[in-house]
């Protein structure tokens, strides 16, 4: 678990050379409570769409779990993602342990979760910088937006239409039929689930839940950003937190907030400025989650 520690050596290296301590912490002072409180909004969002999400990959593999119960998981994975981000969703095994249901299918959707939680945020990220080439440094609008949305979207299409692309289905199918024989059933399983209305749920769940907490936080350090800035310091924020050499994403976050918010024309001081908060909202949603724990039924799930 060394690798770990790279992170907030990196944050310590960040603090020492790149930006002035004391400017960053006259930033926190100052913060306006009634924007850090909004950005919590987008919590329950999140856990209704994820849940509407995870239930639908449930039902490919035959395993009934209410919508409400399905909400309430995926809220306490959420709350342990913040720690570990990378493992977080496994914790949604520990609801089916038991002998009538087979570990294989809600494992699947684990992975089929957080590969989507990895599509979006750099689909969205490759069109910014599309975005970005075609208009330069000028101001953002709501065309753009429109054009960021829409590329994003198409970058997902374009990841659907070559894992549907028959030769390689087949290609993999036969690997999989030739390594792991008495999975081939479940690959198709998850084949079948990457569709358009899953795409449709993360892709709302990205510029709702997420978006919405990284421009109230940002509004919570009196940084105004626009539409198009917040998506991109959205994906900024998102795929940050999956690499796993931190802690909270501590520092790897921080890092790329600076590369982000200098593209902006935002200052060093900002970037960890927010990637304090974020770190901050993170330890409030921990806290809560730990209650939420400690009081939430674990009950047996049944497969049909």
């Amino acid at each position: 678990m060394l690798i770990r520690f790279i992170g907030p050596l990196l944050l310590i290296s960040i603090l020492y050379y790149t930006v002035e301590v004391r400017s960053v912490l006259a930033t926190l002072r100052n913060v306006d409570l009634k924007y850090f409180l909004l950005s919590f909004i987008g919590v329950p969002i999140a856990a209704v769409l994820r849940g509407v999400r995870w239930r639908m990959l449930l039902k490919e593999f035959s395993i009934n779990m209410s919508l409400a119960k399905c909400m309430g998981v995926t809220l306490i994975a959420m709350i342990v993602g913040c720690i570990f981000p990378l493992v977080g969703n496994l914790v949604k095994l520990y609801f089916f342990k038991n002998k009538t249901v087979k570990l294989a299918g809600p494992l699947i959707t684990i992975v089929l979760e957080k590969s989507l939680d990895f599509l979006v945020p750099c689909s969205f990220f490759l069109s910014f910088l599309g975005v970005r080439i075609i208009k330069g440094d000028d101001a953002y609008g709501l065309l753009d937006l429109c054009l960021l949305i829409a590329g994003g979207t198409f970058c997902l299409g374009v990841f659907k239409a070559v894992i549907n692309f028959p030769p390689l289905f087949n290609l993999i199918s036969r690997n999989v039929e030739s390594r792991f024989g008495g999975y081939l059933y479940h690959f198709r399983q998850a084949h079948s689930c990457i569709n358009w209305k899953i795409f449709a749920i993360s892709i709302v769940d990205f510029l709702l839940a997420n978006c919405l907490q990284t421009y109230f936080l940002a509004l919570a350090i009196r940084a105004c950003l626009g539409f198009v800035e917040t998506i991109f310091i959205s994906t900024v924020k998102q795929i940050s937190m999956l690499i796993p050499v931190s802690y909270f994403g501590v520092g790897v976050r921080e890092a790329g907030f600076i590369g982000a918010f200098t593209q902006l024309n935002y200052g060093p001081d900002t970037a960890v400025s927010l990637g304090a908060m974020v770190l901050c909202f993170q330890l409030v949603l921990a806290l809560l989650g730990a209650i939420i724990y400690v009081v939430y039924p674990m009950q047996k799930e049944t497969q049909e």
